[in-house]
Parts: C-alpha cells; structure tokens; sequence
C-alpha cells in the first residue's frame, strides 16, 4: 500500500465487500480488545492491561513501514468490521473505537524515557484539530467459518471546524 489515500479496487473476491471498490485503502488489524478492559488498576494506580499492549505492539509490528507519517490534514477515519469468529455479531461495536483511535496516535514517552504509549502515529492526535470523524462499519461474515476482520481507514476530511460564536452578554446595572 502507498498511502493510506488510495482506494482499493483490486478486490479479488467479490464476497469481500458490498462494493469492494468502494472501501478506502487503509491497514488490516488483528480484533482490538474491548474498551472495557483496556485499563487495570492495582494499589489505586492506572495502568493498561497487558492484553491492551500487547495489541498495541502486535499492530505497530505489523505496521512498522508506516510509523511516525501522520498525515498533515484532518480526517475521517473509518473503521471496517468485517463479522466473523473471534467478534460475534452480538459485541458492542463501540468498544472497539478507543483502542483504534489509540492505535494511529503517535507513542509517547514518560519523563524517566521509559515508553508510555506504542502507537503508529498516523495522526497527530485524537483531538478534532485532527479528526473531524470516527464512522464504524459492520460487513456480513464471508462465510459461517471465517475469521472476523478489521480495518482502519482513514480519509481526507473535507468539513471545516468553524468556532462557536461567543455568547452574548450584558451588563446589568444595579
């Protein structure tokens, strides 16, 4: 893959997608743990669970020729669940968002240089400075045998961020 800007149209099954020309060029992931059980907490200390980090480092792994070029615009990013073995139809689809978005922010060090947060760094940051959409869509199981499959896209954003206007107020005299 290039960029992750392209589309693909080189859909080699046609089960694959509805319309396999129509799904945004982006990376493949292995199943993200549920929200719910991304942190752990020990003696009143936060810290992420190991099945957490271990995703994280798989995922980084993989994607290893991709880390560290966030894109420079803001996105949209579109996270394509493919049903199957291993993500039941019956699982909360929006678990899965947070480990995502997680996943395509850059990793972060501790003051002591420790590592804090593996990630590919595709994006600058979660904030809407840089993402001005999170779609999540679910597609049939290609078969009652196969694998679930994941994901993550991530496309221009054409939608500006315009500032609210600012309250109006007045004075009250007393």
């Amino acid at each position: 893959m290039a960029s992750l800007f392209e589309t693909e149209t080189n859909a080699s099954d046609q089960n694959e997608v509805a319309d396999p020309s129509s799904r945004p060029a982006g990376i493949m992931v292995p199943i993200p743990p549920s929200a719910n059980r991304l942190w752990r907490v020990w003696g009143g200390r936060v810290a992420k669970a190991a099945e957490y980090k271990k995703w994280l480092r798989e995922c980084c792994l993989e994607h290893e020729d991709l880390k560290d070029k966030a894109v420079e615009i803001p996105v949209e990013v579109v996270i394509t669940i493919r049903l199957g073995k291993g993500f039941p139809a019956s699982r909360d689809i929006d678990n899965v968002v947070k480990p995502c978005m997680d996943l395509l922010k850059p990793r972060s060090f501790k003051k002591n240089g420790d590592l804090d947060h593996e990630g590919l760094g595709l994006i600058k940051d979660d904030k809407v400075e840089f993402v001005r959409g999170i779609t999540v869509v679910v597609e049939p199981p290609h078969d009652s045998k196969s694998e679930a499959e994941f994901y993550i896209s991530l496309i221009p954003s054409t939608r500006s961020i315009t500032p609210a206007p600012k309250p109006r107020t007045r004075k009250v005299n007393k």
